[in-house]
């Protein structure tokens, strides 16, 4: 039987994509008992050896801006800067200036340096997800008309579901 070594910490050979090198099991000393999971820092060998550079940052960052919130209070007050930037930069429905914010905030990524790519502008046929055309579609649909079946039957659906919803509890 072979085992992995992981800096002195030995497993038996489950996953070979975290397997650095091998050992015989006769060489392996009593004294160092094999762990019953994953060492720790096995994640980390196997992202040194396969790096994805920009997942490993976002994941990096998600936990800093994790720990950095859970160092914060419970209870937020009105003077808290954080929570105050995190709602003037919202950007809602009903707000007059929200186009204007929009167009400013696009600004802001072009100066930036950013490569922005070009959008649709106008209407589209919804579709399964929510995925808008390229920005050269000239506005014609040249589906077989499932997408529009299925979006129909989906409405239906849903319909019915409440209307027998309402029906049910009516006189409650």
């Amino acid at each position: 039987m072979l085992v992995a070594c992981f800096n002195r910490l030995r497993m038996p050979i489950g996953d070979k994509r975290y397997c650095i090198s091998f050992t015989p099991f006769h060489t392996l000393t009593p004294l160092e008992p094999f762990p019953t999971h994953f060492p720790s820092h096995a994640s980390c060998v196997y992202s040194q050896m396969y790096p994805r550079k920009t997942q490993l940052q976002e994941r990096e960052q998600q936990r800093a801006d994790e720990l950095r919130e859970m160092a914060k209070p419970f209870a937020r007050h009105a003077d808290d800067t954080d929570m105050n930037q995190l709602l003037k930069e919202e950007i809602r429905a009903d707000d007059p200036m929200a186009a204007y914010m929009l167009k400013q905030r696009e600004k802001a990524i072009v100066a930036s340096g950013r490569t922005v790519r070009p959008k649709y502008k106008g209407p589209w046929p919804s579709n399964r997800y929510n995925i808008p055309p390229g920005y050269r579609w000239d506005g014609r649909d040249r589906s077989n008309g499932f997408e529009k079946k299925l979006m129909l039957y989906k409405n239906k659906a849903s319909a019915t579901k409440k209307d027998a919803y309402r029906w049910s509890s009516e006189n409650m």
